[in-house]
């Protein structure tokens, strides 16, 4: 997980189109996240992290292509499992 700090979230957030503003707040995203991550059997803990680090690639923190690999170290799940989540993540949100 990037370590990403106040001052480097504030500045990008800034800089955002209002489009991709939106989409890190919107409900409906949050809830596809939300049921592709429950669908896996995760735990909330790692939902919540896995929101995180798909707001941190919409912000641009994340390139697209790293984001099953930053689940996978971060939440410690299979990586079959982190490519699933990220392949939805992407063909349903981004």
């Amino acid at each position: 997980m990037p370590n990403i700090t106040k001052q480097q979230a504030l500045n990008r957030w800034d800089k955002l189109p209002m489009v991709l503003r939106e989409a890190i707040f919107s409900e409906r995203n949050a809830d596809i996240l939300w049921g592709v991550c429950e669908t896996q059997h995760l735990s909330e803990d790692k939902i919540y992290r896995i929101a995180t680090l798909a707001g941190d690639t919409i912000m641009g923190f994340i390139h697209p292509e790293d984001l099953a690999k930053e689940i996978k170290e971060t939440t410690n799940i299979h990586s079959d499992i982190a490519d699933l989540i990220v392949k939805e993540i992407d063909r349903k949100i981004f």
